[in-house]
């Protein structure tokens, strides 16, 4: 199956990119190594890492939700740190859910 170019979130579309250098260039600038990233309404993911591509996709997908929310706004209940650990509890779980239940999934897109 072809990766995602793009994602619509909410009112949104948002652009994915599969590029290593892009990636490394913001591991280098956060100082730690990462898979993906959402930032400047784009999803940037480290391409060729099967194991973990679609759940990082999944990871930044929810940042770009919060991103259109007031969840993340100064004073709002994820601003900070905390929107970071609320996505890293809830991506894998989700995922994992979602993958452990194809007719659930076939359900809700339906």
């Amino acid at each position: 199956m072809k990766k995602p170019s793009k994602i619509r979130v909410l009112h949104r579309t948002i652009p994915v990119r599969w590029d290593a250098a892009s990636i490394n260039r913001a591991s280098r600038e956060e100082g730690e190594p990462l898979h993906g990233v959402y930032r400047s309404g784009e999803i940037l993911i480290a391409p060729d890492q099967p194991d973990v591509e679609r759940e990082t996709l999944l990871h930044e997908i929810l940042h770009a939700l919060i991103d259109q929310t007031a969840l993340a706004a100064d004073g709002g209940p994820l601003s900070g740190d905390s929107e970071e650990q609320v996505v890293r509890t809830l991506s894998p779980l989700l995922f994992h859910t979602l993958r452990n239940n194809a007719a659930l999934t076939r359900w809700l897109v339906q």
